[in-house]
């Protein structure tokens, strides 16, 4: 387990972030990146039998990733808890951080029940930084892991969605969302009514609401939006917070394409090198440059049809004149 424990250093902290997983009909997840200004990457690697979609964040010399889903629809999500309260002696039961178990569950498992089994064989840990991990199945299966007062908290969905943003859930289970307080509750609150509001028909556009409706502006603000189906193994994803503009990433095909607000289709191979924020926003700016409408190039040309026919006629009638006058 340690080598891929060792893939990426912890992230800094802090950061903000909303995540959630709903099951009304087809699974999604979904899932806003909040964070200072700072590159970032899409990536898909493999660890064994298992392909792994992340988006991560440059951090010192490297990206540190904290979303992902891989191959099996195994979705997991780590981010920042407040009140901070880092672990103290792990005891003597072989201690896991909070930030391990995000890469061990999302590279080595297939389901939240693994996951769960880890868990079992494992003190799970805060270490410098107070995490807490989301993990959701296609199965229906999700579980927010956390460690308060050093113990762990594993707070299962109870109905058929689980929010999690910055403070934590093992305490609020029963509570009326008027009553929920802590960071990241007014996320938490507008994610919930939204999502309880479109249970009957919850799609991709839907989710994509509800994350622009969470979204943050400021020193922390909301850099990429992602909303993941595990069951065409899909990814779609807004950048800061433009939803007009969405690209599609494939596990299958490996690849990531203009899906929506774009003139016509462009497609990159994705793979462990990644697709920066900045090679999408090119790719959106090439495809319109060459796909400019008929209409937009026929005017011009008429126009300057005209002017030659103008010049043309004038020339014409001088030399008309010129000649009678000589005669």
């Amino acid at each position: 387990m340690s080598g891929v424990l060792s893939s990426a250093q912890e992230p800094p902290e802090p950061w903000a972030c909303t995540s959630f997983a709903v099951y009304s009909g087809e699974p999604l997840y979904g899932m806003n990146f909040d964070y200072p200004e700072v590159p970032i990457r899409f990536t898909i690697r493999e660890f064994g039998d298992l392909k792994v979609f992340q988006m991560e964040f440059k951090d010192g010399g490297g990206y540190t990733p904290t979303v992902g889903m891989n191959s099996s629809g195994l979705f997991a999500s780590s981010q920042m808890l407040f009140p901070e309260m880092p672990s103290t002696s792990p005891g003597s039961t072989t201690p896991l951080t909070l930030w391990q178990l995000y890469q061990a569950g999302l590279y080595r498992n297939h389901t939240t029940a693994d996951v769960l089994g880890l868990i079992d064989d494992y003190q799970i840990t805060n270490s410098s930084l107070t995490l807490h991990d989301l993990f959701a199945d296609p199965g229906g299966e999700a579980i927010v892991v956390e460690v308060i007062d050093n113990q762990e908290e594993v707070t299962p969905i109870v109905s058929q969605y689980i929010v999690m943003t910055n403070f934590p859930l093992s305490p609020i289970q029963g509570l009326p969302l008027d009553e929920i307080e802590g960071v990241g509750a007014d996320r938490y609150i507008t994610a919930s009514r939204m999502i309880q509001e479109n249970l009957d028909n919850f799609q991709v556009d839907v989710a994509l609401k509800i994350l622009e409706e969470a979204a943050l502006m400021g020193e922390y603000s909301t850099q990429a939006s992602m909303v993941f189906d595990p069951v065409d193994l899909e990814v779609f994803i807004a950048l800061d917070r433009d939803f007009n503009t969405v690209w599609r990433v494939s596990l299958a095909e490996n690849s990531i394409s203009t899906w929506q607000g774009f003139e016509s289709r462009q497609t990159l191979p994705l793979d462990h090198q990644g697709v920066t924020e900045k090679t999408m926003i090119e790719m959106g700016k090439t495809d319109q440059a060459e796909h400019i409408p008929l209409s937009d190039l026929l005017l011009p040309a008429a126009l300057l049809s005209i002017a030659v026919l103008v010049i043309y006629s004038l020339k014409r009638n001088s030399r008309n004149q010129d000649r009678g006058a000589q005669s």
